[in-house]
């Protein structure tokens, strides 16, 4: 069983913004119905975009029974997680019969869209994803503050005090994954791209007007493209790159180009961490007919585009651009929504890659 410390984490947080005392011990009793039902009002998700690892994060934290779960984790489930009360998550567990039925889901979605139309959602990828931001500003995605955990290296002291350990994020969005770790770790330089103009115009105006000096002076936001521009950074100059649901949102065809400028950015012994959409997970086996553009790459009503990986093809694109693979695998998970009575089931993969160090040097930071 994987660990789980990066939901405690989360829930954490999420507690300490919405209750003046409360604190996340290893059996954590959560919020009861009315209190959920009053919360939850204002933060409903479009369907189209409801796919995202984080917004699974409230039903962990804020069971509508009150139920005691431990920050490890409950064990893998194999039956249907609605007929167990006590379970408001749950690792999953994959077998033949799930494998089944999903590919007769896929079989129902048709043929793939031509040619005009898929070249049409990839070229105008970065004018749908500014829409997005326009529409929702900085109120749709939940802070991560759990990546320090899933990442540890992302909390690593510097090795003198003049030392910055340099970190670039692709995707940044308007910083829900950069900002908390600024807090977490004070020696965090990052660069944070993105190819939505609308995002990084939040993300700076946030940096601008609500972070503390020594933050501010931390983080660098900008407008780019990773599949068609250079990074904005020099070569061998990133300890770490950092992909949170973010490859999934760019055509198969430039992700071996794009882990090959990852690579040439970052130092000997420097890390990619990486986490995404992975084959049938249920954002997957939701869409219907007409919205598919290629085998597992799909456009939403909104227009933004999601691909969902297989481990074997990302292990491959990384290998092949000169990475080490330190961990890659699947995340199988059961959610309960008992107010809507449904379980939901996803497939995420991680990944961890490691530049190769040429003399075996055991430091990552030359």
């Amino acid at each position: 069983m994987n660990n789980h410390n990066e939901y405690s984490t989360s829930a954490r947080y999420y507690i300490l913004r919405n209750q003046s005392s409360s604190d996340l011990t290893p059996g954590l009793i959560v919020k009861n119905e009315n209190q959920v039902q009053n919360e939850e009002k204002g933060t409903e998700k479009t369907v189209e975009n409801d796919d995202e690892e984080l917004m699974e994060m409230k039903e962990f934290v804020l069971s509508s029974h009150g139920s005691v779960f431990s920050s490890d984790g409950p064990v893998p489930y194999q039956g249907d997680i609605l007929e167990n009360p006590d379970l408001v998550w749950s690792e999953d567990v994959w077998d033949e019969d799930k494998e089944k039925k999903a590919l007769e889901t896929l079989a129902q979605q048709g043929d793939a869209l031509g040619d005009y139309w898929r070249q049409h959602y990839i070229n105008k990828a970065g004018s749908y994803w500014n829409g997005f931001y326009k529409r929702n500003q900085d109120h749709f995605y939940k802070d991560r503050h759990y990546l320090h955990v899933v990442f540890p290296e992302l909390q690593t002291p510097p090795t003198s005090p003049t030392e910055n350990i340099t970190l670039l994020e692709v995707g940044c969005g308007v910083g829900n994954a950069a900002l908390p770790l600024l807090e977490v770790n004070s020696a965090l330089s990052i660069t944070a791209i993105d190819f939505a103009k609308s995002a990084i115009t939040i993300l700076q105006h946030t940096i601008n007007t609500k972070l503390p000096s020594d933050r501010r002076s931390r983080i660098t936001a900008a407008v780019n493209n990773v599949a068609l521009d250079e990074l904005p950074v020099a070569p061998i100059s990133m300890n770490f790159v950092m992909c949170m649901f973010v490859m999934s949102a760019i055509s198969p065809e430039y992700h071996i180009n794009i882990f090959k400028k990852f690579f040439n950015s970052l130092k000997e012994g420097g890390k990619l961490f990486l986490r995404d959409y992975a084959r049938y997970d249920e954002a997957q086996l939701r869409f219907k007919k007409g919205c598919k553009l290629d085998e597992r790459f799909y456009v939403r009503q909104d227009g933004t585009c999601s691909y969902f990986f297989k481990l074997e093809e990302l292990s491959e694109i990384a290998r092949s651009v000169g990475f080490e693979v330190e961990e890659l695998y699947y995340i199988y998970r059961q959610y309960a929504n008992r107010q809507q009575k449904k379980a939901r089931y996803r497939v995420w993969i991680h990944a961890k890659l490691r530049k190769p160090l040429i003399n075996g040097d055991p430091e990552t930071r030359k």
